[in-house]
């Protein structure tokens, strides 16, 4: 018997949730691109980014931050990469993010987000830098919950410097879940992904009310095979340069 597998839009979603987590009330603007994947035919489907690309670094239209990519630019992983960007404007708060994956065999999905306040309306930040961690990590994965029907518990959380900022750092592993396929004509099955069995979080706080947030949803045994990845210890290697990357505009 035949199977496929059907991988989860859960990225779009996260994506939105990221977007409605930082402000309430009404948008006063918000877009979103989507590029690149494979197509049906098997083959990489082309991007038209909005932002660019220099030196396996990417940076959005709006210039508001710069983060490295989880896999060259010229690299066959890379070349299946599907790529979501967007940007939104809340209560005096802009949002612009971009998330890469999955890729050719490296499933995973990774979110880099900044957070930038940008006229009279933006709130001061009372809350400490732990607190809003907590605060964001909790609505994520209560977000995931809700979404999937599946719990997911903290295995791991930390305070650290990246690059001189303070920052909080977090995984959540997901309980058990069995999946499931489709029967879409005789013969053939489609296996049907569930959510990621970790999720790997980090909130970097540049001070003035500016904060970079990254997500990483991990697949198990469906990264890629890369090497040196102990979640349990917060250790992937990938996301970690992400983090250690990541630079918001002055």
């Amino acid at each position: 018997m035949r199977n496929h597998r059907c991988w989860a839009l859960g990225y779009v979603l996260l994506a939105l949730f990221i977007l409605g987590a930082w402000a309430a009330g009404a948008t006063d603007a918000q877009s979103q691109w989507t590029t690149g994947g494979i197509t049906k035919s098997g083959s990489p489907a082309p991007k038209e980014l909005k932002g660019r690309i220099t030196r396996d670094v990417y940076t959005p239209r709006d210039k508001s931050f710069r983060v490295a990519l989880p896999h060259p630019k010229d690299s066959y992983e890379f070349s299946y990469t599907r790529i979501v960007e967007g940007v939104t404007e809340r209560e005096g708060v802009m949002t612009t993010y971009v998330t890469f994956g999955p890729a050719a065999f490296d499933r995973c999905v990774y979110h880099a987000v900044a957070i930038i306040p940008t006229g009279e309306k933006a709130q001061p930040q009372s809350m400490l830098l732990d607190e809003r961690a907590v605060s964001q990590f909790e609505g994520m994965t209560g977000f995931l919950q809700k979404e999937h029907g599946v719990a997911y518990r903290q295995i791991l959380k930390k305070s650290l410097t990246v690059n001189g900022r303070e920052a909080v750092y977090a995984v959540y592993e997901r309980e058990p879940w069995e999946g499931g396929t489709i029967e879409l004509q005789p013969n053939v099955q489609v296996l049907v992904e569930g959510p990621p069995p970790h999720v790997a979080l980090c909130l970097i706080d540049f001070g003035n009310g500016r904060f970079a947030y990254l997500i990483g949803e991990h697949q198990d045994d469906l990264a890629g095979m890369e090497q040196g990845v102990d979640l349990t210890k917060g250790q992937w290697p990938r996301f970690d340069s992400l983090i250690q990357s990541i630079e918001l505009a002055p």
